[in-house]
Parts: structure tokens; sequence; C-alpha cells
């Protein structure tokens, strides 16, 4: 082998040993922060904080901001929640564009929020859930009820809470979203009893809950309503009940279509106005997402007691 055919090969030596560093560098960087899934909207970013809301019937919402480029379908895609759940929260966009700076209200599934920071957490892919604690609540509350998580686990994301001491006022740490958003969670329902079916399964976690320490009843009897199918379907869960506590939950069912509604207590039945064949009165939400036809119909209850 001549002189030059020897450079020749050194040279080619050379750019292969480069070629294959970049390679391993190039992966390496990969590895420390992966590729955004296919088809996704990043709204956030890490220097976001969500913070959270408790509606009455336990329903999860955060405020969003609109920025530029943000569409209700991204928010949608995005937060993985149906544009029907949008649009009930923010009845306001049915009938005019986004604009720059507004807020909408967007619930937010508890399945949704990550709860643990396990060997793949990275802390440039996350924003960070948090809940500004109300007046009379507790650890046990905040965790157990509202979160479906662990006081134990509470304690761990909030180390400068000491003996689950906590105020009113007090800004906690409940989890984190993906800066990628919600790509990987479907909305649960859709089409026009999305909102009703969401608030339903939500009654349904807390009556569930609280059955562990109180007795269920059971009786079957004839449901009223009024007469309404001429709004659309929204998420007033209400009902009035005689014997099942107020602000309780009780389990309403038809047995036609074998559909199950919870429903939060507000008041008691009037025996001067609806008589005594009628043991319980809904609200026209549940009326309809029951599948009710009549103003009266037969229903299946159970409740706590």
């Amino acid at each position: 082998m001549n002189q030059k055919s020897k450079i020749a090969q050194s040279k080619i030596m050379k750019f292969s040993a480069l070629f294959c560093l970049l390679v391993c560098v190039v992966t390496a960087s990969a590895q420390t922060l992966p590729a955004p899934p296919q088809r996704v909207y990043q709204l956030l970013t890490p220097q976001d904080t969500l913070m959270i809301e408790i509606s009455p019937d336990g329903e999860q919402t955060i405020m969003h901001t609109i920025e530029k480029g943000h569409t209700l379908y991204a928010l949608s895609k995005y937060y993985g929640v149906s544009q029907e759940m949008i649009y009930y929260h923010n009845p306001v966009v049915k009938s005019a564009p986004l604009s720059l700076g507004q807020q909408l209200k967007i619930p937010i599934p508890t399945r949704a929020i990550k709860r643990l920071r396990d060997s793949k957490f990275n802390d440039k892919l996350n924003v960070p859930v948090c809940y500004q604690v109300q007046p009379g609540e507790t650890v046990y509350r905040i965790a157990r009820t509202y979160f479906n998580t662990t006081p134990q686990l509470f304690s761990i994301h909030n180390p400068q809470i000491q003996n689950n001491a906590i105020s009113p006022g007090d800004t906690v740490l409940i989890g984190w979203i993906s800066v990628y958003g919600l790509t990987d969670v479907q909305p649960k329902y859709k089409g026009e009893f999305a909102p009703a079916l969401e608030a339903s399964d939500r009654l349904g976690e807390r009556y569930l809950a609280q059955s562990v320490t109180r007795t269920e009843r059971q009786e079957n009897g004839i449901a009223f309503w009024q007469y309404k199918t001429d709004v659309s379907v929204g998420a007033k869960l209400y009902c009035s009940h005689n014997k099942a506590p107020e602000n309780s939950i009780v389990k309403i069912t038809n047995p036609m279509n074998n559909r199950t509604i919870f429903a939060r207590v507000i008041g008691r039945v009037s025996t001067n106005v609806h008589g005594y064949n009628v043991k319980i009165v809904v609200s026209p939400d549940v009326a309809r997402a029951l599948g009710a036809i009549d103003p009266k119909f037969h229903v299946k209850l159970s409740y706590l007691n």
C-alpha cells in the first residue's frame, strides 16, 4: 500500500469514528428529553402552575388563558375533554370566537393527574397541579374525597406541612400533568349527555366512598320532573327526597333501560304538591339523562343513612 492510500484510509477511519461519536451524543440527548408524541399541542410549559378548583358536586376545573393559536379543538385534545364539556362550562364560546387573554374553565378528570415521581419522571416535561385550601378542609378530605389519593402521598408531596396542619389559603401540591397535555386520556363520554354523565360519575365515586361507613337503603317508587326538552342537557343533578339526608347522594335507576344517575339531595318532596305517591322529584337534567319520557316515571332508589 502506497503512502497516499495510507493517508486516505486514515482519514476515512477518523471520519467514521467522528460519525459514531456524533450518533452516540444525539442518542443520549434523545434519551434525556424524549420526543413529544405525534399530533400533540403544547399549550403549557413547565414554568406554568395549574390551580385546580372543586365545585360543590366534586368537579375539578382549572382556568386556561387563551393565547395565540389556541382553538377549542386544541383545548379539547390537550385536556382530554369533549367540546361539549367546554361549551357547558363556557356558554359564551358557542356564539363568539376565542380572544387573546380570555379565560376558560376546563374540567380535569382525576385520572389525568400524575401522583408519583417515578424513575421516568422529568421536571422539564411536567406542569405542577396545585390546590388552595378552603375553610373547614382537612388533609384527609382533600386527599381522599377530592383527589382519590392517600394522606401519606399528600404528605410526601408537601413536606412543608407538619402533622397534617393546614390552614385556609395554603397552596398544596396535588400532582402533575404532562406539558404535552392529556393526549392519552380520551373523553369518557361524548354527545348531548356528556356533562350529566361526567357529573354523575363524580357523585357516584363519593357515594361509593361514603357507603363504607354508612348503611344503604333501597326503595322503589314514582319520580317526577318538570318536563322540558327544549333546552340542552346540563349537569345540574339535583333531587328532593324525604328520607335521604340533605346534601347526601341518591342513586337513581330507570328500570326500563337500566340507566343510573347519581344526584344530590337539596330538599324534601312536598306532599301538598305531589301527593304521597311521588317518592322523589328530580331535576330535568337527571330525568333526561335517565331517558325519562313522561313527567312521572318508575325508578329504583338507593341512599345512605
